[in-house]
């Protein structure tokens, strides 16, 4: 329990913001590793790890916002546009990657589909406050 309320306790938002920064430096300097995604690759699928790596970097980003859940949303998916199209566009350049726009399409759903779970649920969490009040 207490670590759930460190994820979504607003004294840590800056923490969380670094956080999905720190995650998006790893994807990449990973990603450049040679081998190193063919060797993941045995364990999940690229649907899978982009999936799962930048809805993690989502709920990090969204949490880590402050302002109405709405702007955090539209910033959120933004972000994580930009830095799937880094993402690929880095690995462009390298002879063993090829960017590929079908992983960021992939990206950015996982942008979409975290964001949208995380703002919705603020508005059922401030519903429920209101509820409680009264």
């Amino acid at each position: 329990m207490r670590l759930l309320h460190a994820l979504i306790d607003p004294r840590f938002t800056t923490l969380r913001l670094r956080a999905a920064w720190a995650a998006y430096l790893s994807i990449l300097i990973f990603g450049a590793i040679p081998g190193a995604r063919t060797e993941i690759g045995e364990y999940a699928s690229g649907l899978v790890l982009h999936f799962f790596a930048y809805g993690c970097i989502s709920f990090l980003l969204f949490t880590g916002f402050v302002g109405h859940p709405g702007a955090r949303l539209v910033r959120c998916v933004l972000l994580i546009a930009l830095m799937g199209a880094g993402d690929e566009f880095m690995q462009s350049f390298l002879p063993y990657r090829r960017g590929a726009i079908s992983d960021w399409y992939v990206d950015v759903s996982a942008g979409i589909v975290v964001s949208t779970l995380l703002w919705a649920s603020a508005f059922r969490v401030k519903a429920l406050r209101v509820t409680r009040l009264e």
